[in-house]
């Protein structure tokens, strides 16, 4: 899918950023999708943390704290592990814990390894 055809179907915000491009809800202080352009790496990257995208005004990482819920990457670190934007709250979704750690995890990897393939 091309770049323009996102573009014109985000209904919000568009934001570029180094590893990925978002469309967020400000209004609602949510991201609807993230694009970005896979460069992982043999490096693992190093655990970060979340920070609040002030420019979107997205959600503190407070918001996610005690919920019982994770923080859902939309767009993978694996997939950009050189980037401190992964770790932004607008690239973050609520998501189910189980989800989040299994079959979503899982599906990143499958995808990940048959890219390399």
């Amino acid at each position: 899918m091309s770049i323009f055809l996102l573009l014109t179907t985000c209904p919000a915000t568009v934001a570029e950023r180094d590893a990925f491009t978002v469309c967020y809800d400000t209004q609602n202080r949510r991201a609807l999708w993230t694009s970005h352009r896979p460069a992982p790496s043999n490096i693992p990257s190093a655990r970060k943390s979340w920070r609040k995208e002030h420019e979107l005004n997205s959600l503190p990482n407070s918001a996610f704290t005690n919920t019982g819920f994770d923080r859902g990457h939309l767009t993978p670190v694996a997939d950009v592990p050189a980037s401190e934007d992964a770790y932004l709250t607008s690239n973050a979704i609520v998501q189910n814990r189980k989800l989040n750690r299994g079959e979503r995890r899982k599906l990143e990897n499958q995808i990940r390894s048959q890219r390399a393939a």
